[in-house]
């Protein structure tokens, strides 16, 4: 008997061994054997321009100063007609908006679990920012323009200005998906599932046997 044997032989046998099917092992090959795969995610900001304040607002905000957001969002967009994008719950897109000394996220939108808040694109061009917090100090987003507002129950506005749609910026980044992992992942969970069913089926086999005399 040979003492080295060749690497096939020995990935045969220990298929064989396993009773891994034949389509169970060409997904872990080409699981391992493939490149990752790739999405595409953007990453973006843009800014507006404070025209209106009270003279000492919570925001902390004088006429002239900038308001920010920045962000992040799967490219989904076409540049076709009006489109939007999501930061509703479950999406998996990101913003931050930063209004003077308070800092808000996609999750102080009243709308968050049912899609809200959301970007606007036009031909594939920024147009607008659709945002509305509920809890003092609110702060909203509209019509190219944003608001701030204090003191519940009625609140006063104490901050105004307008997007500069033109200062959006946005940079695709491709964010690599392991298509191995799953895969390999996928691979073994259903081994796992064939090998239970093989040892269920070989215990009722010998619970079924009859026994000799």
């Amino acid at each position: 008997m040979k003492r080295n044997r060749d690497y096939s032989e020995l990935v045969q046998d220990w298929r064989v061994t396993m009773k891994i099917p034949d389509f169970i092992w060409l997904a872990f090959v080409l699981g391992l054997a493939s490149p990752s795969a790739f999405a595409i995610v953007v990453n973006f900001s843009f800014e507006g321009t404070v025209d209106f304040d009270n003279g000492g607002n919570i925001f902390g905000l004088v006429v002239g100063e900038q308001v920010t957001v920045s962000g992040t969002f799967d490219d989904v967009l076409t540049g076709n007609g009006s489109e939007q994008v999501f930061y509703g719950q479950g999406t998996g897109n990101t913003l931050v908006i930063v209004v003077g000394d308070i800092t808000y996220d996609e999750t102080d939108d009243v709308l968050f679990s049912t899609g809200a808040p959301t970007l606007l694109f036009g031909d594939g061009l920024f147009t607008d920012f659709s945002f509305n917090t509920n809890p003092d100090p609110i702060f909203q987003s509209g019509a190219q323009g944003f608001a701030g507002f204090e003191g519940l129950p009625t609140p006063l506005a104490t901050l105004g200005g307008d997007w500069d749609v033109g200062s959006f910026n946005k940079t695709p980044v491709a964010v690599p998906v392991p298509t191995a992992t799953w895969l390999f992942g996928s691979a073994l969970g259903f081994l796992g599932w064939n090998r239970r069913k093989l040892v269920r089926g070989s215990s009722n086999s010998r619970k079924n046997k009859p026994n000799r005399l």
